[in-house]
């Protein structure tokens, strides 16, 4: 048995001043059986957490009896789904994190670039533990957001296999 498919429109606003994100997403099939919109906005808090508010509007007017039994069939799904859709935001945001942390090569093997750290002949080469230890050190330093060395030098443990087991699990 395949999987029923749904299609929907995303707007998202991003306002970096703010540093507030809002997203608005509706169906764009079945709208004559039921109408969904969901609004999800992400805002920083003074202490340097993110807040995430979601609210959803089901809309049916296919009549009489059935409109609360479809509005209801809608937002049991909707629950179902939303815990889903917080992981999954919450993999995007540390594969952007991780990929922060990370230096640009342009190709090139990542242990010759040391534009992000002072680094002089004498003190030897790093090894890839040490830089990733070194990364995580200034980044702490910098932002509220963590990663911890182990998991930006772990590729086996990292986001990327993160976010290919949660695609695979839904």
């Amino acid at each position: 048995m395949s999987k029923a498919e749904s299609w929907i429109v995303e707007e998202s606003e991003v306002d970096p001043e703010g540093r507030v994100v809002r997203c608005t997403t509706k169906n764009l099939d079945h709208v004559k059986i039921m109408r969904v919109e969901e609004h999800v906005t992400l805002r920083e808090t003074d202490n340097n957490q993110t807040v995430q508010t979601t609210e959803a509007r089901f809309i049916s007017g296919f009549g009489w009896g059935l409109t609360k039994r479809i509005e209801s069939h809608g937002l049991a799904r909707f629950k179902a789904n939303v815990q889903r859709s917080r992981e999954g935001l919450g993999v995007i945001l540390n594969l952007i994190r991780q990929s922060r942390m990370q230096p640009m090569t342009l190709g090139g093997p990542a242990h010759l670039v040391t534009s992000h750290q002072s680094f002089t002949g004498s003190e030897g080469v790093r090894n890839d533990r040490e830089e990733a230890q070194t990364l995580h050190h200034h980044h702490s330093e910098s932002s509220s957001h963590h990663v911890s060395a182990s998991t930006a030098s772990s590729p086996s443990q990292g986001s990327w296999s993160k976010l290919i087991s949660w695609v695979r699990s839904g």
